[in-house]
């Protein structure tokens, strides 16, 4: 097992959620304070970006890690789950039981990037 990677790619999938989650937050915050409704739309964009960065994330793992790519990509989201729970439950009040409903859209992102990481690598031996 390779820790240095996953200690890197659980920092690139922070960074890579974070960005996708800001637009959507910083919108619905700007357009709410200023007296608006947000469009439904947007509260959409949220939910649908975060799994797309991390399946990306979990994409390029597997791309670089064929040879153990489950076994570092369940590690990189146990590292992640484990490195959230301080931030979003106890720092944001978040309630357990999203928290863990919000890692269930992680979970399938593992599968999908790591599977078509692994088929892409495959077809491009």
């Amino acid at each position: 097992m390779n820790w240095k990677r996953v200690a890197i790619f659980t920092g690139v999938m922070f960074a890579a959620t974070a960005v996708a989650a800001f637009p959507f937050g910083f919108a619905q915050g700007f357009i709410s304070s200023s007296g608006g409704v947000p469009p439904a739309w947007l509260a959409l964009g949220q939910p649908i970006a975060v799994p797309l960065a991390a399946t990306v994330v979990f994409f390029s793992l597997a791309r670089r890690e064929s040879a153990r790519a489950y076994e570092h990509a369940w590690a990189v989201w146990a590292l992640s789950m484990l490195v959230s729970f301080p931030i979003n439950v106890l720092g944001m009040d978040l309630p357990v039981g999203q928290w863990i409903g919000g890692s269930i859209p992680l979970v399938i992102a593992l599968f999908v990037g790591v599977s078509v990481g692994l088929r892409s690598e495959h077809n491009a031996a």
